[in-house]
């Protein structure tokens, strides 16, 4: 989870984080293939430099750290946001056959509100 103390890092963090992304979001001229590319540059070196600064060169223990922080960002980001636009989408539309013949076969059952339990 991607919760710090409110002081005093947040404090001192969130300004700059702020800055940054309005900085972002006032080059990119509303092109979002150029967001991405903005997005991924800009978290590489976010990730890459503390390592850089403070171990100055690869080491293997980095790899699982890394990629742990990152997966960590990718989980909580779909958890709290993107699951909540699935369901409701699948709530909408319906749910893909094989999904709902899975749950099915798997003994779950679909509730009223289409979340399965």
């Amino acid at each position: 989870m991607p919760y710090i103390p409110q002081q005093p890092l947040r404090e001192k963090l969130d300004p700059i984080i702020e800055e940054l992304v309005d900085t972002i979001v006032s080059v990119i001229d509303d092109d979002m293939d150029l967001l991405l590319g903005v997005l991924n540059y800009t978290i590489t070196r976010i990730v890459l430099r503390p390592f850089l600064i403070m171990v100055g060169k690869i080491r293997y223990a980095m790899s699982p750290k890394v990629r742990g922080v990152l997966l960590d960002v990718q989980s909580e980001i779909y958890d709290r946001l993107i699951r909540d636009y699935e369901d409701t989408k699948v709530k909408e539309n319906g749910d893909v056959p094989e999904f709902v013949a899975f749950r099915m076969a798997s003994g779950l059952q679909q509730s009223k509100e289409g979340g399965w339990f």
